[in-house]
């Protein structure tokens, strides 16, 4: 990987990522990407700051806990010690460029402040359909006059309220820095009595900066919802879920586990561990499996791009597969770039044997994170519900 990361400035024109592309195809929890506290920070003999922190927290639950070393960040002051508190509430961001197209982030009851928002250079566009509870129905990009239409109507005041009341908001970059993707909710009064998800799906644009999360919470209420939800209405991954007990899935995509196995090198090998449904072993004969890593670059190797996908390909070996990263440039065929193709699918569960030919401390340096995605015979691109992140 680092070799292709040098044959960047070769002029890459259009390029593909494919297995950024599957893992954008359902709405996101924002939740599911990590958030780090700090607990304390001093000087070390040199005189240079250094901060302890908590590791890396995935899934609402964890995240925003009202105990421990995460409770003062929603204003519990007994913990005011242990890490910097923000504003009497607590908030969460993704740093840098964010692609998604589809994503979601959960307001939980005792909310009485909240607020969505991101960054763009001035002049871009980027709008969205946003709404509370449900997906959003829109689908199609804004035309120029409903764009100049939707900045006009939009009262960021007002938005969060007609949310609230059931609508579905078109949200858009006014031509500014910041552009709210929710309103402001303002709710001290009458703070949120029951969570919801907040739906977002971009209909104009291809990224958006620094995407944020901010809330502050009536506490009791907040501490009584937390309690509950400990017991009812968190999922497997820590995010809430509707109702009381997690929703059935759906059997239309298989599911994944895997395990860092090193050898002896200390280079890295992954094994995931797939189960596919039962549809899907009916429904084919043969499965392809792709193995992606995101990198951040260089803007000055990449125009308007802060990520790219790499994919470990098989290069053909004479004596048996040979894998190496590989780019997926525009008019390639998607399957040059297949880890594994046309494995045949007898059962639900498979093993897939993946060798990174890098250790971990080089795909940490590198900021890499490695997706999973499958096709079956004559299917859809699919992504696996598992990401392998080094750091």
């Amino acid at each position: 990987m680092q070799k292709v990361l040098s044959m960047c400035k070769k002029g890459v024109v259009g390029l593909i990522m494919a297995m950024a592309g599957m893992a954008h195809a359902q709405f996101v929890s924002l939740h599911q990407f990590p958030v780090t506290y700090t607990i304390s920070s001093a000087l070390d003999a040199n005189g240079n700051i250094y901060f302890t922190k908590t590791p890396e927290l995935f899934g609402f639950k964890d995240q925003f806990a009202p105990f421990g070393v995460s409770g003062c960040v929603m204003g519990y002051a007994e913990y005011r010690s242990l890490c910097q508190r923000v504003n009497g509430g607590f908030d969460f961001s993704l740093e840098g460029y964010t692609s998604y197209t589809q994503y979601r982030v959960y307001i939980p009851a005792g909310t009485t402040f909240f607020g969505l928002s991101g960054f763009l250079p001035q002049g871009t566009e980027y709008a969205a359909t946003v709404k509370i509870g449900a997906e959003p129905s829109r689908t199609t990009p804004l035309t120029q006059a409903e764009y100049e239409a939707a900045k006009r109507d939009q009262k960021i005041d007002l938005d969060f309220g007609r949310l609230l009341a059931g609508e579905e908001r078109i949200m858009v970059h006014d031509g500014g820095g910041n552009i709210s993707l929710s309103g402001t909710a303002r709710l001290s009064s009458n703070p949120l009595p029951t969570g919801q998800w907040l739906y977002v799906r971009v209909l104009n644009g291809s990224y958006i900066d620094s995407l944020r999360a901010s809330y502050e919470v009536d506490q009791g209420k907040y501490l009584a919802w937390y309690n509950n939800a400990v017991q009812n209405v968190f999922g497997s991954n820590g995010d809430p879920v509707e109702s009381g007990t997690p929703p059935p899935q759906p059997d239309t995509t298989a599911t994944g586990t895997v395990v860092e196995q090193p050898d002896a090198q200390g280079n890295m090998k992954l094994v995931l561990q797939v189960h596919h449904t039962d549809k899907e072993v009916a429904a084919a004969e043969k499965v392809s499996y792709w193995v992606g890593a995101s990198v951040p670059v260089n803007p000055l190797f990449f125009s308007g791009m802060k990520e790219v996908m790499f994919l470990l390909a098989d290069a053909g070996g004479l004596l048996g597969p040979l894998y190496e990263w590989r780019l997926l440039f525009q008019g390639q065929p998607v399957e040059s770039v297949a880890f594994e193709r046309d494995r045949i699918l007898v059962s639900n569960d498979q093993t897939v044997q993946i060798p990174l030919n890098l250790t971990k401390q080089d795909m940490r340096n590198l900021g890499a994170k490695v997706y999973f995605g499958y096709q079956l015979k004559n299917g859809t691109f699919k992504t696996l519900n598992v990401i392998w992140n080094p750091s």
